[in-house]
């Protein structure tokens, strides 16, 4: 059944995608693994959360652009380009900065 958003029809799938998105936002800020080992003194414990390594950082910026990716695609009104006339080529572009 598909949902209607802001004027435009999403599907199934779209919802998914959406609600995968803000699943991993969250759990990007939850504790991803805590350990508790006895002591003398009674226990300790320790743990990390995705912005403790490397990865977690690499997730968070990778659901931070589907977000932006998928609010784009929802919200902003399609529009058109103007169509590149047969004249106009890259090339010249990426001579001049050294590529």
């Amino acid at each position: 059944m598909p949902l209607n958003v802001a004027g435009k029809q999403l599907s199934n799938g779209a919802i998914v995608v959406a609600g995968g998105l803000i699943v991993g936002l969250v759990d990007t800020f939850l504790p991803w693994h805590t350990t508790t080992f006895p002591t003398v003194l009674g226990g300790a414990s320790g743990g990390h959360d995705a912005l403790g390594y490397w990865s977690g950082g690499l997730f968070f910026l990778a659901v931070m652009v589907g977000i932006a990716l998928f609010a784009v695609r929802t919200f902003v009104p399609q529009g058109s380009m103007p169509a590149l006339s047969s004249g106009s080529s890259p090339l010249p572009l990426w001579r001049s900065a050294g590529i």
